[in-house]
């Protein structure tokens, strides 16, 4: 199996989604939805360095790492702010698109807060990463597809992860998937998105109260 899928990056683009989708459930498990979502997205970065022989080749060092940090950080700042104005919108995409949506509930444990925004976010950038850009752009490469279908494949793909996230969460997901997209072939690896992608869900998280209704992570 695990030689099969070093062969075939495409099936393990398919395994890796499956954990992702499969990880819908988690919002039904009640308390257990946080030691879920560690396990899921262990499991998904397990996968990408066992299948990948070249695996970190993905995390080619900048060569200013220091500005390069700074325009994440920068950037994910900007994508914070843009979804702060799709927030002002929800209540209309709720009218014209009506399903209910999920997310996680508040940690009231100080410590085990400490730990989800530090260990249990860079889980979530790190896998996500892994996953909607460098296999996905992997992939679809070899299908010798036009910049303007991965941008918008991936970005896609990326959405529907969110989808239990409500019309609110999936169009900010695509939104951050396209710029997410962007700073992986401009610095060509992950070090710039998953930076942004961590600050971008550290913000919402910690900013979202001084503004009005739930800005959600992405």
């Amino acid at each position: 199996m695990i030689a099969y899928l070093r062969q075939n990056p495409f099936a393990t683009l398919l395994v890796m989604l499956i954990v992702m989708q499969a990880g819908w459930f988690k919002f039904l498990a009640g308390d257990w939805i946080y030691p879920i979502d560690y396990l899921q997205r262990i499991i998904v970065i397990v996968i990408f360095f066992v299948c990948f022989a070249d695996s970190r080749s993905a995390f080619p060092p900048p060569t200013r790492p220091l500005v390069v940090s700074l325009i994440a950080i920068a950037i994910a700042f900007l994508l914070f702010l843009s979804s702060i104005g799709f927030g002002i919108s929800e209540s209309l995409l709720r009218d014209y698109v009506r399903y209910a949506h999920f997310g996680f509930p508040e940690i009231d444990r100080l410590d085990f807060r400490i730990f989800d925004h530090s260990v249990g976010l860079v889980l979530v950038a790190l896998s996500e990463e892994m996953v909607y850009r460098h296999t996905a752009v992997r992939v679809l490469v070899r299908w010798n597809l036009r910049p303007i279908w991965i941008y918008t494949i991936s970005a896609t793909i990326f959405a529907l992860l969110h989808a239990p996230q409500g019309a609110q969460g999936v169009v900010i997901s695509f939104t951050a998937g396209l710029v997410l997209m962007y700073l992986y072939r401009r610095y060509h690896g992950l070090w710039a998105p998953v930076i942004a992608h961590y600050f971008v869900n550290l913000m919402a998280y910690h900013l979202r109260p001084f503004f009005e209704g739930p800005v959600p992570p992405v």
